[in-house]
């Protein structure tokens, strides 16, 4: 007859494939997956989903009107009307 006594075995097998899900205040999800396996540094990919009433920076520009809008120099940087007129970008 076996006893069990003392204290309970350890299982020091470490996870190596698992996936972590991240949920926003808006209603996105990023879901994290990993392989320690293929990369021990990091994730092996990352989906990202949206809400559905999620627009994108080019969509909200679009229903501003030209006054507020912000417009993209040849340098990449983001400048507003005015200065947009100036530099001959409209």
């Amino acid at each position: 007859m076996k006893e069990s006594r003392g204290r309970p075995v350890i299982n020091d097998t470490p996870i190596l494939k698992y996936t972590q899900v991240f949920e926003d205040e808006d209603g996105g999800k990023q879901i994290w997956i990993y392989d320690k396996t293929i990369n021990p540094f990091g994730p092996l990919s990352v989906e990202m989903k949206y809400p559905k009433e999620y627009k994108s920076f080019e969509d909200e520009q679009k229903e501003l009107p030209k006054t507020k809008r912000k417009y993209c120099t040849k340098k990449g940087k983001w400048v507003g009307y005015s200065r947009a007129k100036v530099l001959g970008l409209i």
